[in-house]
């Protein structure tokens, strides 16, 4: 009965994609997050039981544990997650690089409970199994697909069907290709037969309409790969009289011609009436993506040059989820010239391990890369089965060098693992005895009980720990909080602050943040109510702070908090703090000219007016593109800085302010330039400032 119900809840794990929290700051990621814990955190307490409780089914765990522990890729992965620990112990932020972030819902728990998935998926299924596995999933690809097109014929030029996110469908997508592949191989029966070559179809143009440029990108190489294999391992391999080898020549003949006639001919106004091709004309040395992406590209590599930071970093990186810390230090002010945003991850898979997993952690990544190729090109016979994992493998490493990981692709890459290694499995198993044949010492004795169930039971505990408290916790949280704020009644909040805050989960910088935003609309000098409530907003920031002291993206909050209630309040005292904080952030982005830019407002509004000005100039000659911006508000400012610079005669200053007032066309330029007349004489006639 258990094995039954640990099977179901591994089949159900195909429904992810579908998950939503609407009770979440991030509906998608942490549903789909809470859903597939929970799932594994049931299976591991479930496969426990059975473990200790069941010989017979211990004696075949230990048995293919056995062999398992032979297969090269296994080891790879055990690898991969061992330096993933490695770099949590030495994180620079280590909360986030243990918990992860509500956002991305990874951090070292998030590889962890997917290594969970890789165990239990080879362990507790066999090949029918995985079968299916994958029907599910193509029924759950033809709700996608389903969704998707519906918003596409409705209007919408990037649907992203239940994800929330056209890229996170494309890259999903890309597990549907490889899932009907494998059910149109296995010749279950017409009707499977014919649903997979339909969602085979439709997941590729589901592909296009994306728009996915990357993943459209990786479809094509996927496929390149797979006319190279038959090529080589299609020499006598026939279907309907129709060598494959010939074939494949001919196929990737046609696709280069027609890619060169695509190259040469990608401007022309054809292209552009076809969904997803007319994104990839787009493609080029002006690109602003491109640009960006280019620019993170060198960030990265100096966040891990040993010559910059050390030796431990270029090994082991600076943490899961601590890109932003890297991104921020060796921040290029020139990215503002394409995108004026924060990044948390490069959008490169590669690029993301290499900074918070320093060289081993692309070294081993690198090892399950080599390990998967080398089980699937040394396989004497080619196959349907083996062209669906190089196509879907080739695919999602294109589409994961130009996107970010997510659960919705992160779990078909462990599954694809954990059937690499069941299949190992299933080919040292001997039909005739019923059993799997020996590798070298098969005979199970206690020391293989106590260690592998040591194993399973820090894996239960692990598992069940996080799950209740941090995502259930997390859960219950944001919801009373969302609740809350729908009432909107600052009362009713204020008596139910404790169940919010408590206890300490990753929830708990979105909800102080967004409690931080929601009091500063209530700003009221008069209201002594409102203003405690303020009081306490900050105080759980600061808490959080404390908690939490390299969160660099909530420094922001808590700064620009500060320094809006300081002016918006007449309060001294906020806007120090603010000072304080926007201080702290810099030494975190020492060139990040928006938070130079904030920092010099908020010398502004306490009336340092020399501090201020060379903000502000700071920030623009680091980026004039940000000041082009800022150039409407700039004129407003600056003819402050005008006044105040004249009345004490200053006389560098004012020549300075008076520049950038003309550089950004400023509307009385000729009386200006009037003043500067006298002023370069030092002469300071009275002048009456409109």
């Amino acid at each position: 009965m258990i094995d039954k119900i640990m099977k179901i809840c591994l089949w159900a794990l195909a429904f992810t994609p579908l998950a939503v929290n609407k009770f979440g700051f991030f509906p998608y990621v942490t549903g789909e997050n809470t859903f597939a814990r929970g799932l594994l955190t049931l299976i591991s307490i479930l496969f426990l039981i059975n473990f200790f409780y069941k010989q017979e089914f211990r004696n075949l765990i230990i048995k293919k544990i056995k062999i398992v522990l032979y297969n090269p890729l296994v080891w790879a992965i055990l690898s991969f997650v061992l330096i993933f620990i490695v770099s949590t112990i030495f994180a620079v932020n280590k909360y986030n690089a243990f918990w992860g972030t509500l956002e991305r819902g990874e951090g070292l728990i998030g590889v962890l409970f997917l290594f969970a998935f890789f165990v239990f998926g080879l362990l507790i299924f066999d090949r029918k199994d995985w079968i299916i596995f994958f029907k599910v999933s193509l029924l759950v690809s033809f709700l996608l697909l389903f969704k998707e097109f519906v918003q596409f014929f409705g209007g919408d030029t990037r649907p992203s069907s239940f994800l929330d996110n056209p890229t996170f469908l494309a890259g999903h997508l890309l597990f549907s290709i490889f899932c009907s592949m494998i059910i149109f191989n296995d010749k279950i029966n017409k009707f499977w037969g014919y649903s997979a070559v339909i969602i085979f179809i439709l997941s590729i143009l589901g592909i296009f309409v994306t728009q996915t440029r990357g993943t459209i990108v990786g479809l094509f190489i996927g496929f390149f790969t797979i006319l190279i294999y038959l090529f080589f391992k299609g020499k006598n391999i026939f279907y309907k009289k129709i060598n494959l080898r010939k074939v494949s020549i001919i196929i990737f003949s046609l696709a280069i011609v027609l890619s060169a006639v695509f190259v040469s001919t990608r401007e022309n106004l054809f292209w552009q009436k076809f969904p997803g091709v007319s994104r990839i004309t787009t493609i080029g040395g002006e690109d602003s993506t491109t640009q960006t992406r280019l620019i993170t590209m060198k960030t990265s590599f100096q966040s891990v040059n040993p010559v910059n930071n050390g030796l431990k970093k270029f090994l082991i990186g600076w943490g899961p989820d601590n890109f932003s810390l890297a991104y921020g230090q060796y921040f290029n002010p020139k990215q503002f010239d394409f995108e004026m945003r924060w990044f948390d991850r490069s959008h490169n898979k590669f690029l993301d391990i290499l900074v918070m997993n320093g060289f081993l952690g692309i070294i081993t990544f690198l090892f399950i890369c080599f390990s998967f190729f080398k089980t699937i090109l040394l396989k004497k016979e080619p196959s349907l089965l083996n062209a669906g994992l190089l196509l879907f493998f080739v695919s999602l490493l294109t589409h994961l060098s130009f996107a970010p990981d997510q659960i919705v692709t992160s779990i078909p890459l462990f599954v694809i693992f954990s059937f690499i290694v069941c299949l190992f499995l299933y080919e040292n198993f001997d039909k005739k005895e019923g059993n799997y044949r020996s590798m070298q010492n098969n005979k199970i004795n206690k020391s293989d009980t106590i260690y592998y169930g040591t194993f399973f039971l820090v894996l239960s505990i692990f598992t069940s720990f996080v799950f209740v408290r941090n995502d259930l916790s997390a859960y219950f949280q944001m919801k009373k909080y969302i609740l809350l704020k729908d009432v909107d009644d600052p009362q009713i909040i204020s008596e139910n602050l404790d169940s919010i805050f408590k206890p300490f989960t990753s929830a708990q910088m979105n909800i102080r943040e967004d409690f931080l935003s929601y009091t500063e609309g209530l700003n009221n000098k008069e209201n002594q109510f409102l203003v405690k409530l303020s009081d306490t907003a900050f105080l759980q920031a600061e808490d959080y702070v404390k908690k939490n002291p390299f969160d660099i993206r909530f420094l922001v909050f808590i700064a620009r908090g500060y320094s809006n209630y300081g002016k918006n309040m007449d309060n001294e005292y906020s806007l120090k703090k603010g000072e304080y904080y926007l201080n702290k952030l810099l030494e975190f982005a020492p060139n990040r000219p928006d938070v130079i830019y904030g920092l010099a407002l908020n010398l502004m509004f306490q009336k340092k007016y020399a501090e201020s000005l060379y903000s502000f100039e700071k920030s623009f000659n680091l980026s004039p593109s940000f000041f082009l911006t800022k150039s409407k508000e700039v004129n407003t400012i600056y003819v402050s800085f005008l006044k105040y610079f004249y009345s004490i005669k200053d006389k560098e200053s004012f020549i300075k302010v008076s520049n950038r007032l003309k550089l950004n066309k400023y509307a009385d330029s000729n009386v200006i330039d009037g003043i500067l007349f006298y002023v370069n004489k030092d002469i300071w006639p009275n002048v009456d400032f409109r």
